[in-house]
């Protein structure tokens, strides 16, 4: 059976469904619980969920250009082909044959153990040098230039895969000081052109009986990481379920996880400028990797299916709100939108014979990632490095 992602635990006293019947009529709370609960289940919620590619020929020496500003672009556009040719596949990769070290940028991160990461400055396979301290789990988001991870535990922070030191971000949750209230840091993804950073909180307030909430609170929040400045982009009554926020391609919409009282598992889509509405889709949950298809499309698991059924995953539109099944039966976990083709783990997925594999619109699976010895359970995708490799696939 496919690995259907975990419902969170969350912590005692905090419940998504209605409240017990309880004399203030409020399900008592243990705050210290939950801001420790919160972030543990959002870490472990997504820790379930690279390639010696087939690569163009490299001109013969011969015809090379002999000016090194000529050399310098040719092998860049070398490097780039290389990684097209890897991100299309079919690949093809023995990790114990890899080189250690760090990269300056990467184009695709697939892990989790070991970690491999394709060097789009070389187009070459590696195992990265990180942090002791981490582990990709699909938490974790890769910037769209390729040079850094974002990840909120144990802090919300920038990590270079160059090795230089990490970058904390500080961003506020941007409602009123007050003792009351606690806030707690649920998700963070990268803007498409990876200058701001996009957060949710989950706030909850008590009232005069401290056991008791008030009220719960979801925001969103922007930072700018060029000037510094915050935003908030939504700030509505209930608080912040699995899904990590993605921003659409072209920044223009934001999906986060969303729940509430009378809606325990939903997905909320956000406009980031004036115009638009902001729709919600209950009982779902978004996709790990990226989950947009195309700038107004996202895939989303539905709740209420059959896990491998052909309605277990369902197109949304997020500036409609309309609602219409994938239509393809017989996949496990998804891996995302991979230079425009869906992505999907082979082990849990009929009709894949390798680690990874892409299924078109049709249902139709064409291999992709066949590592020696792993599974590709987390694949990140620098999406800015993979548009200046070349065109979209059909």
């Amino acid at each position: 059976m496919p690995h259907r992602r975990q419902r969170t635990v969350w912590p005692p006293g905090l419940k998504t469904g209605p409240p017990d019947a309880d004399p203030q009529g409020m399900p008592r709370l243990d705050l210290r619980a939950i801001v420790i609960g919160l972030v543990v289940a959002t870490v472990a919620t997504c820790a379930v969920y690279a390639s010696r590619p087939l690569w163009p020929t490299v001109p013969a020496a011969s015809s090379m250009p002999t000016s090194p500003a000529a050399s310098s672009v040719v092998a860049a556009d070398d490097a780039l082909a290389r990684v097209l040719a890897a991100v299309r596949g079919p690949v093809v990769l023995d990790p114990g044959t890899l080189e250690t070290r760090t990269v300056r940028r990467a184009a695709l991160v697939v892990g989790p153990d070991p970690l491999l990461a394709l060097d789009a400055d070389t187009g070459t396979w590696v195992r990265p040098v990180l942090p002791d301290d981490l582990r990709v789990s699909g938490v974790e988001r890769l910037s769209p230039d390729g040079t850094r991870l974002l990840r909120i535990y144990p802090r919300l922070e920038s990590i270079p895969l160059d090795g230089t030191p990490p970058t904390a971000i500080d961003v506020g949750p941007g409602v009123p000081d007050d003792p009351d209230t606690s806030c707690v840091t649920a998700g963070a993804a990268w803007s498409r052109d990876a200058r701001r950073v996009l957060v949710t909180f989950g706030c909850l307030t008590v009232g005069p009986v401290r056991e008791h909430a008030e009220s719960y609170r979801h925001v969103l929040r922007e930072k700018d990481l060029v000037d510094g400045s915050e935003r908030t982009l939504e700030s509505v009554d209930g608080y912040p379920s699995e899904s990590y926020p993605s921003s659409s391609p072209g920044d223009a919409h934001v999906v986060t996880g969303f729940s509430s009282t009378d809606m325990p598992y939903a997905v909320r889509s956000t406009p980031t400028g004036p115009d638009g509405t902001p729709f919600t889709w209950q009982d779902t949950h978004v996709v790990y990797g990226d989950p947009w298809r195309d700038p107004r499309t996202v895939l989303l698991w539905d709740e209420e299916a059959m896990p491998m059924e052909a309605d277990a995953h369902v197109l949304v539109d997020v500036t409609t709100g309309a609602r219409s099944p994938l239509g393809v039966a017989g996949l496990g976990n998804l891996l995302g939108y991979v230079d425009g083709r869906l992505a999907v783990n082979g082990h849990l997925t009929e009709g894949c014979e390798v680690d990874a594999c892409f299924v078109d619109r049709a249902g139709l699976r064409e291999p992709w990632l066949d590592i020696t010895g792993e599974a590709a359970d987390v694949v990140l995708v620098a999406t800015g490095v993979v548009q200046e490799a070349g065109p979209t696939a059909p």
